[in-house]
């Protein structure tokens, strides 16, 4: 588990550097209203494109813990071609709803519409790369998960540089002046155009390293992928609330706040992500293992609780020993944030590290008791901030109080609700 947890943290944090340097260069390459038009595109484009997540942990479950047929437990094959159709009907559909209400996104974000046309025209690839992900997640295949992610951002960042390249003489540029486009909009658009390419790249690939799973014969009851499409539900709601509960304190401190003071806590909370690196990456490898364990995994469990421990206390500590020359470091001079606010954000991300683990470890038994409990915490916090939340230093203490308690819950739950429900391995309530 050290080690699929290891490799997986260094493919993706090797992704998270080529992707920052993607943006990086279309920062330097597009002009400033172009940019600021792409980074529009790429977070509507992200949105949706995550939103075909929820396929992967129904995946992920039945691949570590095959569920009964009628001819025995499901072939890895038959869970995958199964998710694979369905998901592209999803796709299709909500690719369908998207080209619609082209004209009313387009007014609304004032972008254009062939650029938003491009994220209703991925949707399909939107939804198969996360079945290809469950599946080698569902497998123990790290590295080869890891390359995919890997791959789709290198595959951003090469087509953007061999697209847009030396300005007037580009490809896109010249492609451009072909079809009756300004430098900038083929610049702007072909930014736009390497997410769909990449997302082909990545599906590609991923379907070469699941070619034996998509040999195997049998198929997969539609009864039970029904059952996948609740834990993809389920899993949306705790997602949605886990990102309301991380993400809505930058929010509120832009509303409340001077801009040098909301733009020093943006700077801390560039630096604070870096403390779910790891959390994440375990968590991927804990939930295939629960799965396939039951409801009694407290060896895997306690091994990833320790290791977000080791890793919150340890970025907290540096953080609180060179968080200014960290900063400084990374974004030069301006308005710093205090160290506080840096040790105080690592320590409270900490508590969601412990959370993200708790998140894996539901999804692969029973998802909607812990669910519940964060779609309940959210609006709670919600309150705290309109009620408390007056200076930079009260909403990190709710931040961080709140990360912590719903790890507590989340601990609390598994010891004296799941555990003691001990039953068939990667059975659960929707089932």
């Amino acid at each position: 588990m050290l080690r699929q947890a290891g490799l997986l943290f260094a493919i993706e944090l090797l992704a998270h550097a080529v992707d920052y340097v993607f943006h990086l260069y279309l920062g330097r390459s597009l002009s400033a209203g172009a940019f600021a038009a792409f980074q529009s595109y790429f977070t509507l484009a992200m949105l949706f494109i995550t939103l075909g997540g929820i396929v992967q942990p129904p995946v992920t479950r039945y691949v570590a813990a095959p569920p009964d047929t009628a001819t025995g437990p499901a072939p890895a094959g038959a869970i995958v071609r199964a998710y694979l159709w369905q998901g592209g009907v999803v796709g299709l559909l909500v690719g369908a709803l998207l080209m619609l209400a082209t004209p009313l996104l387009a007014q609304a974000t004032h972008l254009p519409a062939p650029m938003l046309r491009l994220i209703a025209i991925a949707m399909p690839l939107a939804m198969a790369r996360p079945v290809l992900l469950g599946l080698l997640q569902g497998q123990g295949r790290f590295g080869s998960l890891g390359s995919i992610t890997l791959l789709y951002a290198v595959a951003r960042l090469t087509l953007a540089v061999v697209g847009i390249g030396p300005g007037e003489r580009s490809w896109a540029a010249s492609t451009g002046r072909a079809i009756g486009l300004t430098v900038h909009a083929a610049n702007s658009y072909w930014a736009a155009l390497t997410l769909p390419l990449s997302l082909v790249l990545a599906v590609a690939l991923g379907l070469f390293l699941a070619r034996r799973a998509l040999g195997q014969t049998g198929r997969l009851p539609w009864q039970v992928a029904l059952r996948g499409w609740r834990l993809s539900l389920a899993t949306l709601l705790m997602a949605s609330a886990f990102m309301a509960l991380t993400g809505l304190d930058v929010v509120w401190v832009n509303r409340m706040a001077t801009p040098e003071v909301a733009g020093a806590y943006a700077q801390a909370l560039v630096l604070r992500r870096i403390v779910s690196f790891v959390p994440l990456a375990t968590g991927m490898v804990l939930l295939p293992r629960v799965a396939a364990a039951g409801r009694r995994a407290d060896r895997p469990i306690a091994l990833a609780v320790g290791l977000v421990l080791a890793n919150g206390t340890a970025l907290t500590i540096l953080y609180a020993a060179l968080g200014g020359a960290i900063e400084r470091l990374a974004f030069g001079g301006g308005v710093a944030a205090p160290i506080a606010w840096l040790a105080g954000m690592a320590w409270a991300m900490t508590g969601y590290g412990l959370v993200t683990i708790w998140l894996n470890v539901f999804i692969a038994t029973e998802p909607l008791p812990f669910g519940y409990l964060l779609a309940a915490a959210a609006p709670i916090q919600i309150g705290l901030y309109l009620w408390l939340g007056r200076t930079p230093e009260a909403v990190i203490a709710i931040l961080g109080g709140s990360g912590w308690l719903l790890a507590l819950a989340g601990a609390a739950l598994y010891l004296f609700w799941l555990r003691p429900r001990a039953g068939h391995p990667g059975r659960s309530a929707l089932e």
